[in-house]
């Protein structure tokens, strides 16, 4: 409540200042900060976007791109994630933004555990073992605790243990295909897209296009995605990607894709470092490349990487609040908390197995869910992660 009526009174002092008063993003962050702002009588006159999307208009307001009016004497309030928050802050500056006038939404909707609207997450792990192998990320971690008891344990997601595991889900769950590798390491990943789709459900992919060529990519380009990020090459190799003129063409045609209705098939670009220089030339214009990192839940540690010091008190996740039903499909069924977790430290069940409610409701999840609430016997992944938030 405390942390509610601040974000409140900072944002209505700051509507009697300026001209126009916007909300930077056009996500759930930024649907939820409407929502609490509309509900309180404190009103905005539109959202800004840092590319042009799908989206002109939102709830009757207008989307507008953030260079249009960043030197207009306006105000803002921050309405994306830590991540891109982060690019978005370092171009206000750039730009001599005046950042008084701006007010850390963020942090509310973090802090508030509103991330997502209740509706679970299953991200896919097509395979363990990703020669992209970037320098921040954990394999070597995980290729450890996979193998560590069984080196012939299934390390590459078939059809028929997708299509079985995804029949066990919820009908309300976003497919995310991400996890801890390249999806398209595997040769099945263009079906699994294809029939999550099908099959009714939100589907998301995170992808460097390793492992995919044109023809799979037009295949699927048309299935309306929640989300899409490509992850691209940067100009120090931290991400071993393969910078062959096949590459540099199929990043050039999903950056130039619009859809019938004119959607872009590309939401979103990040990198390990500074991008490659050819990519940043086909970006440029299009898409801002973000690089900010996680340390994956101290996983990895470098002082480049977003981290945070350990939590005390009962904490919440800014992915999925204190459900923890944002979790991690492994190869052969294997359920772990979150993406995050390349130790394995938190195995909660296998599909194959189980139910999901059998899962979501298991001793670990309970442990976890122990020690999220202020418990702090239980050595949890969660106290470590950058995603964590205290529950005021």
């Amino acid at each position: 409540m405390e942390n509610r009526d601040s974000f409140l009174q900072e944002t209505e002092a700051l509507r009697q200042k300026v001209h126009h008063l916007y909300i930077y993003g056009a996500g759930l962050y930024a649907r939820n900060l409407h929502g609490i702002l509309k509900e309180h009588g404190i009103s905005v006159d539109g959202f800004l976007v840092s590319h042009e999307g799908k989206e002109t208009a939102l709830y009757g307001l207008p989307v507008i791109h953030a260079d249009e009016v960043i030197h207009d004497r306006i105000g803002i309030i921050i309405g994306t994630n830590s991540l891109n928050r982060i690019g978005i802050l370092e171009n206000l500056e750039r730009n001599h933004f005046d950042m008084s006038y701006v007010v850390q939404g963020t942090d509310y909707i973090e802090k508030s555990g509103m991330r997502y609207d209740g509706s679970p997450t299953m991200q896919i792990t097509t395979r363990i073992g990703c020669s992209v192998n970037c320098q921040y990320c954990p394999q070597s971690l995980l290729l450890g605790k996979y193998f560590a008891q069984d080196k012939n344990r299934s390390a590459v997601m078939t059809l028929d243990v997708f299509e079985r595991c995804l029949k066990r889900l919820p009908q309300n769950t976003r497919i995310s295909f991400c996890g801890m590798a390249e999806p398209f390491l595997s040769p099945d990943c263009g079906e699994m897209i294809k029939l999550a789709s099908q099959s009714g459900h939100i589907v998301e992919l995170y992808t460097t296009l390793v492992g995919a060529d044109r023809k799979t990519i037009e295949e699927i380009v048309e299935i309306p995605f929640g989300y899409v990020t490509l992850h691209v090459a940067d100009q120090f190799g931290y991400a071993h990607i393969p910078l062959t003129d096949e590459y540099y063409d199929l990043v050039e045609f999903v950056i130039n894709y619009r859809r019938p209705d004119g959607t872009p098939f590309v939401n979103m670009c990040n990198a390990q470092a500074e991008p490659d220089e050819r990519v940043a030339r086909i970006c440029r214009g299009k898409y801002e490349i973000l690089t900010a990192l996680h340390d994956r839940a101290g996983n990895l540690e470098n002082e480049k990487l977003l981290s945070r010091n350990t939590p005390t008190g009962r904490i919440s996740c800014s992915l999925c609040g204190e459900k923890l039903n944002h979790n991690n499909l492994l190869p052969d069924g294997t359920v772990l908390l979150c993406d995050f977790d390349y130790g394995m430290q938190h195995v909660l069940g296998n599909l194959l197995e189980q139910s999901y409610d059998e899962i979501l409701t298991g001793t670990e999840w309970k442990r976890v869910c122990k020690g999220m609430s202020g418990d702090l016997k239980q050595d949890i992944l969660c106290r470590k992660c950058s995603c964590a938030n205290s529950v005021f």
